[in-house]
């Protein structure tokens, strides 16, 4: 998305600051908006006269609303002002306070549900509202808006694995973001996907072995950032009175603030990871390609937090796709290209594998360590087994495999055992309920300490 021309970003930020509806908008405050609603095109999703005042409620820490306005505009300051007084919205706004990409996400789901009704409403309150009619659909649109804003949430901290909250994380802009979260929600392997990881990113964590580095925990100095949660009380007054807001959002957004240094536990990982993943037809079944991709997330939020490379190949017979992540970062189109990616076609392990092992001639991937996650059997060829226990000799390679069990295990149990030392097999049931025990022995060895 290209950028406002500085002249006409002047004149929006002008704009908004005239119309406002919310009291204490900033020259800041004013530009967050104008830069979302630009390159979110949320105007071009609502027309709604009251979206700009819908996100600045929906973003600031403590909005309230103006007293007095304009005839024109009395309509929208009632809306606005008993929609602020509802509990619904109270809870809505703990979900997007501080964070543009859920109040773009809440102000666009208020705005679509009060425009349904919005003159009847803007009558209501104006002769009192005494049946609480009017009242009553505000708090159903804040109910509806908080129940899409935190399933639209969800789904972006699924692919932003990792992250403590779903603000911009990565180099998509928030067009592209909106664009993706509708796609997600059309797509059911995604959102079994993302059921899946949950229970996945729990055993990944029981399964790490600790060191203690700067974090969530023990108080140990003073730093500059933005997490609020560990402000120092100076910082805190900054966002919480009116006028000194501006400045605090400004040290926020440049993390400056000042904060208390923490030390939390964390993992010190061995190195890259390389995930096979089979994706052939027989991966419909009992949502088995969904537990893959969540695998593949978990694995790569372990790779982000560590800083660690990860690859990730989709395999039936063929190579049907590659998605590499330098250090684990972020990308949200590419992580929803991965895990949208679908089942099809029959197994063969020889091309994938040779292809994993070509990846260890790359520098970032050349201590790299295998894991193949299918269901099934396939050709391999002995050159290919040579191989990799030839990198295993010379490099440490490690092979690790888990097998969903089918009719086929034997067969294919064979077949893994070619490349794969057995304490480096997990074979988990048809209907993935009892992978708890591998998949923690597979994240420990996957995630081996090194030294510092």
């Amino acid at each position: 998305m290209t950028p406002l021309e500085p002249k006409e970003r002047k004149s929006r930020i002008t704009k908004s600051l005239d119309n406002s509806l919310i009291q204490n908008i900033s020259e800041f405050d004013a530009g967050n908006y104008t830069d979302s609603a630009h390159e979110g095109k949320l105007e071009a999703k609502s027309n709604s006269s009251l979206l700009p005042d819908l996100f600045q409620l929906a973003y600031k820490i403590n909005p309230s609303v103006v007293d007095k306005t304009s005839d024109k505009r009395e309509g929208d300051r009632r809306i606005l002002e008993a929609l602020s007084e509802t509990p619904e919205y109270r809870d809505l706004h703990k979900t997007t306070q501080v964070n543009t990409i859920a109040s773009a996400i809440g102000a666009l789901a208020l705005a679509q549900q009060i425009e349904l009704n919005k003159e009847k409403i803007k009558e209501d309150l104006a002769q009192g509202d005494g049946e609480g009619k009017a009242r009553k659909a505000l708090k159903k649109a804040a109910k509806e808006a908080e129940a899409e804003t935190i399933e639209s949430t969800d789904l972006i901290g699924g692919l932003f694995p990792g992250t403590e909250d779903t603000d911009k994380s990565d180099n998509s802009d928030l067009s592209t973001i909106l664009e993706l979260v509708d796609i997600m929600k059309r797509n059911q392997q995604v959102q079994e996907t993302m059921q899946q990881f949950g229970r996945l990113r729990s055993i990944l964590k029981r399964s790490k072995k600790f060191v203690y580095r700067k974090g969530v925990g023990s108080i140990k100095g003073i730093e500059m950032g933005r997490d609020i949660t560990r402000y120092l009380p100076v910082e805190l007054a900054f966002i919480g009175h009116p006028k000194l807001q501006p400045i605090g959002m400004q040290r926020y957004i440049r993390r400056s603030a000042l904060q208390y240094r923490t030390m939390k536990k964390v993992t010190l990982g061995k190195g890259p990871i390389i995930h096979c993943v089979d994706c052939s037809g027989s991966m419909q079944s009992n949502s088995k390609m969904s537990w893959a991709h969540a695998v593949s997330l978990a694995l790569l939020e372990q790779a982000r937090i560590e800083k660690r490379d990860a690859k990730f190949i989709l395999f039936n017979t063929a190579i049907k796709a590659e998605f590499t992540f330098p250090k684990g970062k972020q990308d949200l189109a590419k992580t929803l290209g991965m895990v949208s990616t679908g089942p099809g076609g029959n197994t063969e392990f020889t091309r994938v594998l040779d292809a994993a092992a070509e990846e260890t001639k790359i520098s970032e991937f050349e201590f790299a360590d295998i894991l193949i996650t299918t269901d099934g059997h396939g050709r391999l060829e002995e050159s290919t087994v040579r191989n990799l226990k030839n990198l295993e000799a010379e490099k440490g390679l490690t092979c690790y495999s888990i097998q969903i069990e089918d009719r086929m295990s034997n067969k294919g149990t064979e077949v893994l055992k070619r490349f794969c030392n057995p304490e480096n097999m997990y074979l988990v049931g048809e209907r993935v309920q009892n992978d708890d025990k591998a998949l923690s022995e597979v994240f420990a060895g996957i995630a081996r300490p090194r030294t510092e």
